[in-house]
């Protein structure tokens, strides 16, 4: 809850300075299609806040955050249920923009990069019980993005949001050959694995700017 806080007072700092190469916004996030790992593609949606400075004349850097919700499936066996997700994502990224005519007017392309806080709620339920569990993972995110301006107030984007998260376990095991337990015989195996994981979906954000 205090990440959050502090996340949006970060994106309201800049409204004290609109006026002063900031352009400040908020946005209605469509998720016409987004998967993770092996679960079936969903939809979704959500809402984001932004804001981009000036630096050269048709260049602009900022901050973007705010909340995705994507579907999850279901899937029923002979003896069991499995449900994987919703799933929730907070995105937190560094903005770059180009614009190929002065900021804020007509078309532009950008690159997001930034960490995705990664939330899904599984289950898993026979005819005797139910077991639910929650991941809370955090990606990478990698992401191309192409806009337009119909108007100074109001713009639309696309983007192919893809992230990423990487990590090795380590596993040790003891086994004892010998008759008895005898220590001597006592041997130890370490086991190294490693573990990918992709999270990726097409956002399409309609936003309106306080420019």
């Amino acid at each position: 809850m205090n990440c959050l806080a502090i996340i949006i007072s970060i994106l309201l700092a800049p409204a004290c300075l609109i006026g002063q190469n900031i352009n400040w916004s908020v946005g209605a996030e469509l998720i016409p299609v987004g998967g993770y790992d092996h679960i079936k593609p969903g939809m979704g949606g959500g809402v984001s806040g932004s804001f981009d400075y000036t630096v050269l004349p048709k260049f602009t850097v900022g901050l973007n955050t705010g909340f995705i919700y994507v579907s999850g499936q279901e899937e029923n066996w002979i003896i069991l249920t499995t449900e994987t997700g919703p799933y929730y994502i907070l995105p937190v990224e560094i903005t770059t923009k180009y614009y190929f005519n002065e900021p804020g007017s007509k078309a532009f392309v950008g690159l997001r990069m930034g960490p995705q806080f990664f939330s899904v709620h599984s289950r898993v339920t026979t005819r005797t019980e139910s077991v639910s569990n929650t991941s809370n993972q955090v990606f990478f995110g990698f992401t191309p993005e192409y806009g337009y301006h119909f108007t100074p107030k109001f713009s639309s984007s696309i983007r192919l949001q893809y992230a990423f998260r990487s990590s090795t376990t380590e596993t040790t095991n003891s086994m004892n050959s010998g008759i008895g337990g005898d220590p001597q015989f006592e041997s130890t195996i370490q086991q190294t694995s490693k573990e990918f994981r992709a999270l990726a979906y097409i956002a399409l954000r309609m936003a309106w700017h306080f420019n």
